[in-house]
């Protein structure tokens, strides 16, 4: 079912995370399963998400922007932020937030690189 909560409304966007949520996800026309499917969790951690009993973590709160085509703005804040476009360009803060995670995964794959490397005695592999 549909849930027809106007997005662009602040005064009519539901306050907590999880509601947030679960009104993008709706207005995606995504149920629970699917959503939870396409984000590659449980269908219990989504629905723990949307009743506020748990938080997802960053990346997947940017997968689910992505997912349900919402700003990391209007989840976190209600709102679009100031320097969202109308051409549909991503805003500056999600570009950021993504980087970051990036960099975080690619400091783990470079820490499991100098571990492995120390493991084998420094060799390198171009023998």
């Amino acid at each position: 079912m549909r849930d027809d909560t106007p997005m662009d409304d602040p005064s009519q966007v539901p306050q907590p995370l999880g509601p947030r949520i679960r009104v993008a996800r709706e207005n995606a026309g995504l149920n629970v399963t699917e959503a939870a499917r396409r984000l590659g969790v449980a269908k219990a951690t989504l629905q723990a998400w949307e009743d506020d009993r748990e938080t997802p973590r960053a990346n997947r709160l940017l997968m689910l922007a992505g997912l349900l085509n919402v700003s990391l703005s209007w989840f976190l804040e209600g709102r679009e932020s100031e320097h969202m476009t109308t051409q549909g360009d991503v805003a500056p803060d999600t570009l950021r937030a993504q980087l970051e995670e990036i960099r975080r995964r690619l400091d783990g794959v470079l820490d499991s690189i100098v571990d492995l490397e120390q493991r084998l005695g420094g060799e390198d592999g171009d023998e």
